[in-house]
């Protein structure tokens, strides 16, 4: 694979990965509506994948299952449609962890292969993006929603999302890495 293709392939994970890490929403029929919707991320991503001839179908799949999930879900905040349920939402974060896992291990090893040195930089963030996600859902689930915890948990929020911008701005980079020079 030449440097064009990876440069090309890795612009589709850095994008699919902005929409993913990043929500933009908009008040929408009494509810909050992603403009930078997931679902179009994880089409990116998928393609991504599709370009690569390396196997990766279990990655294929979690992305396709999570790209549906986020769909779906986004489909029934755009129609006004309540939609709650503990299991399900338990059941789709034990899902996007270890999707996470595998995104960020697999992205560490195919750019290494291709001759980026910042594998490790996106193990990193893999290992604090897993963990930072536990401790939030933890605290979400577990702790008393009054006022009290309202500090940490937006503390909690703020420190994801400075790891969301730092996971999209190193796949830039690595990216940038494999431009023709």
């Amino acid at each position: 694979m030449n440097r064009k293709e990876i440069y090309r392939i890795l612009g589709f994970f850095a994008f699919g990965s902005l929409l993913i890490l990043t929500d933009i929403n908009l008040n929408v029929n009494a509810s909050q509506l992603n403009i930078m919707p997931d679902w179009i991320g994880y089409i990116l991503i998928f393609y991504g994948l599709h370009l690569i001839k390396e196997e990766n179908a279990v990655l294929k799949i979690l992305t396709v299952i999570l790209g549906a999930i986020s769909l779906v879900l986004w489909t029934l905040k755009l129609l006004a449609i309540p939609f709650v349920n503990p299991l399900f939402s338990f059941v789709q974060m034990c899902l996007k962890l270890y999707y996470d896992f595998r995104y960020f291990t697999f992205l560490a090893e195919w750019t290494q292969t291709n001759g980026s040195e910042r594998g490790a930089q996106l193990i990193t963030v893999r290992n604090i993006t897993l963990a930072s996600t536990v401790f939030f859902y933890v605290l979400g689930q577990f702790v008393p929603r009054d006022t009290s915890m309202a500090f940490p948990a937006a503390l909690i929020g703020l420190f994801m999302l400075i790891i969301a911008i730092y996971a999209v701005w190193l796949l830039f980079k690595i990216r940038s890495d494999f431009a023709e020079q």
